[in-house]
């Protein structure tokens, strides 16, 4: 069982990573509408992100970060649905400001997880 969270962990630790190594060279939201490759890129991986929370809360209470859990599960939903409605703007925040957090919590699980083996 411990095996599946460590799975999810990974792999949305990789999906961060990804988003926070497309954005880097995004100076403005409005440099998005000029890249649809690296848009779709970031919506992918958001998607990813907001798919495998609803993995992830099945082991963790989420309730207890500050991260927008539901948010991220909302853009999922948009990514998924309504990918042409996604707003600039709001790819750009959300892997700027917040996927970074977000990424730094994971990894803290992810190492939390492993130590509980070894104890």
């Amino acid at each position: 069982m411990k095996n599946k969270l460590l799975a999810i962990l990974d792999r949305m630790i990789e999906d961060s990573e990804d988003i926070i190594e497309f954005i880097e060279p995004v100076t403005a939201f409005s440099d998005l509408s000029k890249d649809r490759m690296r848009k779709k890129a970031l919506s992918q991986s958001i998607l990813n992100l907001g798919e495998n929370t609803k993995l992830l809360e099945k082991w963790l209470d989420l309730t207890l970060t500050t991260i927008d859990w539901r948010g991220l599960k909302g853009m999922r939903e948009i990514a998924a649905h309504r990918y042409h409605s996604l707003d600039n703007e709001i790819i750009y925040d959300v892997a700027k400001n917040h996927v970074p957090s977000i990424l730094e919590y994971l990894r803290q699980q992810q190492a939390e997880q492993i130590n509980n083996d070894f104890r």
